[in-house]
């Protein structure tokens, strides 16, 4: 089974863009985790732990994708993103909420956030986000 995801994977990335994405998760493990996983195909992260260290790796980093939990120590990640999407080179990054918890369209949308992504993620959620990415990218 993780040889085929690994193919489904490899034929999603074929051709796409490498895009920098920041990965605003509270829990070392799966914050890093989830960048390494990132990073084997081919793009590049940056990890915050907290809203305020993703605020000032945004400003040199410039992300297209943000992955953002939604419950972090110093804020929400609803209050983190319209302020990440205010800073020079954002405002065309896609913002994506990952939370265990079902979330009302409504809220992740006044607050910024493109989609959601409910935990636990598959490789092919994720992996498909970042294969749409070329067009953000390019601005």
């Amino acid at each position: 089974m993780r040889y085929r995801q690994g193919q489904q994977l490899g034929a999603l990335l074929e051709g796409a863009h490498h895009v920098n994405v920041l990965v605003v998760e509270d829990i070392p493990d799966v914050a890093l985790t989830f960048a390494a996983l990132i990073r084997a195909y081919g793009h590049r992260t940056q990890v915050a732990y907290d809203g305020g260290s993703a605020l000032r790796m945004a400003r040199e980093f410039r992300p297209q994708t943000v992955f953002i939990d939604i419950h972090l120590p110093d804020m929400l990640g609803y209050d983190l993103a319209p302020q990440l999407r205010k800073l020079p080179g954002m405002s065309e990054a896609t913002f994506i909420s990952v939370s265990g918890n079902a979330l009302e369209e409504e809220r992740w949308a006044t607050a910024m956030i493109d989609r959601h992504l409910q935990k636990p993620l598959t490789i092919d959620s994720l992996m498909g986000i970042l294969a749409r990415e070329p067009q953000r990218a390019k601005r």
